[in-house]
């Protein structure tokens, strides 16, 4: 009683021989392989969302919990640990928390004094890059001036420099 294959089971059956990744790499391979013989076809991305950042107010401790001293119950025992446990857990998510608050806040002083160490370097090499070239400019001005007239002080008499060549 053997008839020829539907096309169902024909697709299954080409499905169930494609080679199998052994790899991530191979994986990923096809994946994308097969998002590229349906290129109008949408991609559906999974957004990878935040850890939630609260927890819950500590819950309502069992005071007549013995825990495990003698004379608890066998089901006391469980109680007393699971409410300890999460007390822990709660307990270990706040100072994690204030780890890495103190941690970003470490980070924004260490920032903030290198941009201030920086600007001071700046500052000072700005102010003697200011001093040389006003240095040169003065230099560019007594050339420009001595070809003329020398610049006196006030109360001597101008000397061209031919004068003061023949004077010296």
């Amino acid at each position: 009683m053997t008839s020829s294959p539907s096309k169902k089971n024909v697709k299954v059956w080409a499905k169930s021989t494609a080679p199998l990744p052994k790899t991530v790499t191979e994986l990923h391979k096809l994946q994308i392989e097969t998002m590229m013989k349906n290129i109008d076809k949408p991609i559906r991305i999974q957004k990878i969302l935040p850890k939630n950042l609260s927890f819950s107010e500590p819950k309502e401790f069992f005071r007549n919990v013995s825990g495990s001293s003698a004379g608890a119950g066998s089901g006391e025992f469980h109680v007393f640990r699971s409410t300890r446990q999460r007390e822990m857990r709660r307990q270990q998510f706040f100072e994690n928390l204030q780890k890495s608050e103190d941690a970003a806040k470490e980070f924004e002083e260490r920032v903030s004094r290198n941009k201030e160490q920086l600007e001071k370097a700046a500052a000072k090499k700005r102010v003697k890059r200011l001093r040389v070239k006003a240095r040169k400019q003065q230099k560019a001005i007594i050339k420009c001036n001595s070809s003329f007239t020398v610049q006196v002080a006030d109360g001597q008499k101008p000397v061209k420099p031919s004068e003061k060549e023949n004077n010296s």
